[in-house]
């Protein structure tokens, strides 16, 4: 069987793999990936939650904007902007649209999005390209869209409006291994790929070219999984092993350090998963213990500690930041949570989702897609 990533994940002023706000290179955006590709092939095979192909297409272009489905005049409202998706992954937000991918099992993957009044006067999703053999994280800029396709072995983009007819959507990079989470700046798409010999790489925006190579960053990383990316430095996180409750946070500068190598923020973490970073620290969830973490760009200094945001949380994965809080998708747990940047009490903002996973925020609200209920959520105000 083929080995897909284990996990893969944008935020305001930096960019994280795991769920984007595209805004361009100076937008915070977090992007994302899956937490267990292979576990969601195995289910879609299974038939749980699938649609045949006819009516899925159908399905997706014009059901897929539902109403209201909690809240009062005084409160968050949660909103289903699209349901009955094969496997709905990776996701991201701009002024004007909701962007994710629906990942079937036997190929054939779309690149979908939803204009964000659509939700409101009944529009459906609109498909941005089809026939993707296993598209997963997503990231956008002020033009394109960004995925990377996880048994593909590619990092693809197309215009942000779709492609014209007859039109395809660019190869950036391909023959890679598994490419996981991918993230976006001013100049280059970054991305994981691999597993206990992987590897964080980048190429610029318009693609390699002919014969053209990748950048390596990193290389021999023991399963890289999510990525975020700041005007100087890639982080991510390594979770050493399918399984083991270990693992590290990592950078190294955007241009590499062939003589030094990656730096290690911290190590000894119970799954590190989902990462985010802002103008002065790196955030990450353990999905191992349950805790969401943070500690300053640098590191810790000597005899110092990262700080616990979070703890007894339900299999936390993949999370956002933007100017005042974190937020973060509880896998296990069935919810999403927030907790202010500097600390606090955390606040559940929804309960009782299938499966949520990779998640986007706007100045407004909190987007997130549902891997087992298949549907694209919104919650205003966030």
């Amino acid at each position: 069987m083929h080995s897909l990533p284990r996990f893969a994940p944008l935020v305001l002023a930096a960019a994280a793999c795991g769920s984007s706000s595209g805004g361009g290179a100076d937008a915070s955006a977090e992007v994302g990936l899956g937490h267990d590709a292979g576990r969601d092939a195995a289910r879609k095979e299974s038939g749980t939650g699938a649609r045949t192909p006819d009516a899925a297409a159908d399905a997706r272009s014009h059901d897929g904007a539902v109403g209201d489905s909690g809240g009062d005049a005084s409160g968050p409202t949660l909103v289903t902007l699209a349901s009955n998706q094969r496997l709905a992954v990776g996701i991201g937000v701009n002024a004007t649209h909701v962007y994710w991918t629906d990942t079937p099992a036997t190929g054939n993957g779309d690149v979908v999005r939803l204009a964000l009044g659509g939700a409101d006067d009944g529009g459906g999703p609109e498909i941005i390209t089809a026939g993707q053999s296993y598209p997963y994280g997503l990231a956008l800029d002020t033009t394109s869209v960004y995925w990377v396709d996880a048994v593909g072995g590619t990092v693809m983009k197309a215009p942000l409006g779709g492609l014209p007819d007859g039109g395809t959507a660019t190869t950036i990079a391909a023959g890679l291994d598994t490419p996981g989470c991918a993230v976006v700046d001013g100049t280059s798409v970054y991305w994981t790929e691999g597993a206990t010999t992987g590897s964080v790489k980048k190429a610029p925006l318009a693609g390699l070219g002919d014969g053209g190579a990748p950048v390596t960053l990193a290389a021999g990383q023991d399963y890289p999984n999510v990525l975020a990316v700041d005007a100087t430095h890639v982080y991510w996180t390594v979770s050493a092993g399918v399984g083991m409750p270990v693992g590290s946070v990592l950078k190294v500068p955007l241009d590499g350090a062939p003589d030094a190598g990656p730096t290690t923020l911290i190590s000894a973490q119970s799954g590190p998963t989902g990462i985010a970073v802002d103008g002065d620290s790196v955030y990450w969830t353990n999905d191992g213990d349950g805790t969401v973490m943070k500690m300053p760009l640098g590191g810790v200094v000597d005899g110092g500690s990262a700080t616990t945001l979070a703890t007894g949380q339900l299999g936390p994965l993949f999370l956002v930041v933007d100017a005042t809080h974190a937020y973060w998708t509880n896998e296990v747990g069935n919810s999403v949570v927030k907790v202010p940047l500097a600390g606090g009490i955390p606040t559940t903002l929804a309960t009782g989702q299938g499966t949520p996973f990779f998640l986007a925020v706007d100045p407004t609200s909190v987007y997130w897609t549902n891997n087992s209920s298949n549907t694209v959520m919104r919650l205003t105000p966030k």
